[in-house]
């Protein structure tokens, strides 16, 4: 994993709780690539609230608005390396 971090340098992490999403920012090569993904919601009292937990269930990383904005960190790194990163360095971000 560090030799992951390494190579592609992480510039901004951010978890959204009104928004829903957390993402990350970082730099390979001098070109910017983003990463986002889903947080867990929870539905009390007719309102959505988002924790700081990433929805395992539907992380949405390569659908809708999330696939929208991952799709050139995945066609540069793939799928696997670019959930390694998102999880490596979500407890970072808290």
């Amino acid at each position: 994993m560090r030799k992951l971090e390494k190579e592609l340098k992480v510039t901004n992490r951010n978890i959204d709780q009104e928004s829903g999403f957390y993402h990350i920012e970082f730099d390979f090569g001098g070109t910017e690539y983003f990463l986002q993904c889903c947080l867990k919601s929870r539905y009390k009292n007719h309102k959505i609230t988002y924790l700081k937990q990433i929805d395992k269930n539907d992380t949405g990383y390569n659908d809708g608005i999330c696939g929208d904005t991952n799709r050139k960190s995945l066609e540069k790194f793939g799928a696997e390396k670019c959930l390694l990163l998102l999880l490596s360095n979500f407890k970072k971000a808290n």
